[in-house]
C-alpha cells in the first residue's frame, strides 16, 4: 500500500523573484549545444576544419559540456528544492528527473567521442555529431519543460530573497576558470540593451572576469562558427 503525503499549502511569494539570470543561462545552454551540433555535423559532411578550428571546437565543447552537467547536477537540484517539499510534488517532477538520466547518458557519449575528434576531426566528427544533435534537442525540451513547470512554481511560491540565496550558493561553487568562460558566454547571449542592464547589475569581479575572458571566448566561438 502506498502512503500519499498530502501537499502543503504554499504561502504566496511576498516579493517577485528575478529569474532573468537563470533564463539567460538556459539561453546560453541552448545556443552552445546547438552551435556545436551544427558545426560538428558540418565537418562530418566535409566542411573545412583546420587544426586551429579543431582545437577551438574541442575547447568550446569541453566548456559547454561542463556547464550542461553542472546544470543537471547543481542548478536543477537547487531550483527543485525551492518548490518541492512533498512526495507528491517530487512525483510531479518525475519526467524532468527522467530527462536527467537520458541527458547524462548523452553527455557520457559526447565526452567519449570528443577525444577522437581532438585526434582526427574527419574520424571523430561522424561519431560526435549525432550525439551533440540529440543532446541539443533533448536539452531544449528539458529546459522548456523546466521553465513551464519549475519557473512557474518559483514565481508563485518563492520570494526574491529565497531565490537570491539559492543563486549565491550556486555562484559560490563555481571555479574562476569556469567563470572566465561563463561571463563572456552569457554576455554573448544578450542584445545591447540587455547587456547594458546586466553589466550595470554585475559586481566588479564579474566585470573583471568578463574582460579577462572575452578574447579567448571569442576565439573559441569563432572557431565553432568557422569564422
Amino acid at each position: 500500500m502506498t502512503t500519499t503525503v498530502p501537499s502543503p499549502v504554499h504561502a504566496p511569494a511576498t516579493t517577485e523573484p528575478d529569474l532573468s539570470g537563470f533564463t539567460l543561462m538556459h539561453r546560453a545552454l541552448r545556443s552552445g549545444t546547438r552551435m556545436l551540433a551544427e558545426a560538428v555535423d558540418g565537418i562530418a559532411r566535409d566542411d573545412a576544419c583546420d587544426r586551429s578550428r579543431q582545437r577551438g571546437i574541442v575547447e568550446f565543447a569541453c566548456a559547454v559540456l561542463t556547464e550542461v552537467r553542472a546544470h543537471l547536477e547543481r542548478e536543477d537540484a537547487a531550483l527543485y528544492r525551492l518548490v518541492v517539499v512533498s512526495a507528491d510534488e517530487w512525483a510531479d517532477l518525475a519526467p524532468l528527473s527522467a530527462d536527467h538520466v537520458e541527458l547524462e547518458r548523452l553527455l557520457q557519449l559526447a565526452w567519449a567521442a570528443l577525444p577522437v575528434f581532438a585526434r582526427c576531426a574527419s574520424t571523430g566528427a561522424p561519431l560526435l555529431a549525432p550525439v551533440l544533435t540529440e543532446l541539443a534537442a533533448r536539452l531544449e525540451a528539458h529546459l522548456a519543460a523546466e521553465e513551464a513547470i519549475v519557473f512557474a512554481r518559483i514565481r508563485a511560491h518563492v520570494t526574491g530573497a529565497e531565490l537570491e540565496r539559492c543563486r549565491t550558493r550556486l555562484r559560490a561553487g563555481t571555479s574562476t576558470s569556469r567563470l572566465l568562460f561563463l561571463a563572456p558566454w552569457l554576455a554573448d547571449q544578450c542584445h545591447p540593451a540587455e547587456l547594458r542592464h546586466v553589466l550595470a547589475a554585475a559586481d566588479a569581479r564579474s566585470r573583471l572576469l568578463l574582460s579577462l575572458g572575452q578574447k579567448r571566448y571569442a576565439a573559441r566561438r569563432d572557431a565553432v562558427l568557422g569564422a
